[in-house]
């Protein structure tokens, strides 16, 4: 379509405030039920994957494995930029890097840190879902894809080369 986007993807459980706010209240011997039933909920994975894919979050599409792949893929084919919400500054650096212009003061600001307007003093632990059973193939797959196109990224700007291609690595 001629359209280019700009993709900035969060690591794998930052996104999930309401089910993380829930199990920080409750007892350890309580996580793993909530964990699965936070599971069965249509559209509570594979978030960022459909946003990707055209469609809304809490759609009820069962990510397939060739689903995942053409979210990936779209990765390297649709986004002008990639960033990662953990490298926020490297992110906004390397954008300008690549596509021109200054960093500004006013972006290395986080103007949106999310539910109740976290610092990193109160960040998540992930450790109580993961261990309980918590896996999201598609945002997961979609991440270390991210991170190798990020680490792409990288590479080229460091090379001196401006833009982006819309291919993946050669």
């Amino acid at each position: 379509n001629g359209g280019a986007l700009l993709w900035v993807l969060r690591m794998k459980m930052a996104y999930r405030p309401n089910l993380m706010d829930e199990l920080a209240s409750i007892p350890s011997d309580e996580v793993a039920g909530r964990v699965a039933a936070y599971g069965r909920v249509n559209g509570s994975k594979g978030c960022q994957s459909k946003m990707l894919l055209g469609a809304f979050c809490q759609e009820d599409i069962e990510m397939t494995p060739s689903l995942i792949d053409e979210a990936r893929r779209r990765l390297w084919t649709g986004a002008a930029f990639v960033g990662l919400v953990e490298r926020w500054e490297e992110s906004v650096c390397l954008f300008h890097k690549l596509m021109g212009g200054l960093p500004s003061a006013q972006e290395m600001k986080d103007i949106h840190p999310g539910v109740g307007k976290r610092d990193e003093s109160q960040l998540y632990d992930e450790s109580r879902v993961l261990a309980a059973g918590w896996h999201d193939e598609a945002d997961e797959a979609l991440y270390a894809e991210a991170q190798v196109v990020f680490e792409w990224q990288r590479k080229r700007a460091a090379r001196g080369e401006p833009g982006l291609p819309r291919r993946g690595p050669s």
